[in-house]
């Protein structure tokens, strides 16, 4: 799986500078289509902080790198986000955290997540009847 690792936004070093890190992913990588969304899939509750029009992207200030918990989280909320029957959510193509502490930003395109945890985490954890792969 290719993961995109560790892509420097800017020096992290000021906080002026961390609060524009957002802005400024979001004029490299799409514009913001939704901020904040909450997302109401049958079984279960979560927010997303971000979305363009093809990426899910989780803010995370930690001075530490992401760990699995971030990791597991962020696709949580794809698949509550893919299975709440809303269209635009069907078309996310990448999952990013964001860190702008740090000013790094960690991105894995969807088609190349290893389709066993998705299914294990789809039905096996929120109790959807398929993984996003089946259907």
């Amino acid at each position: 799986m290719a993961v995109e690792l560790g892509h420097h936004i800017f020096d992290p070093c000021s906080k002026f500078i961390a609060n524009l890190i957002p802005q400024k992913y979001f004029e490299k990588y799409g514009p913001l289509v939704f901020q904040g969304v909450e997302v109401r899939p049958p079984k279960a509750l979560g927010e997303i902080d971000y979305m363009t029009n093809r990426e899910l992207i989780d803010l995370k200030v930690s001075s530490h790198q992401p760990n699995k918990t971030q990791t597991f989280q962020v696709l949580m909320y794809y698949l509550m986000a893919y299975y709440s029957g809303e269209p635009q959510f069907r078309a996310i193509q990448y999952l990013t955290l964001l860190n702008p502490r740090r000013g790094i930003d960690y991105r894995v395109a969807v088609n190349e997540l290893f389709a066993g945890a998705v299914g294990i985490v789809s039905k096996g954890i929120l109790g959807f009847p398929d993984s996003p792969r089946d259907m």
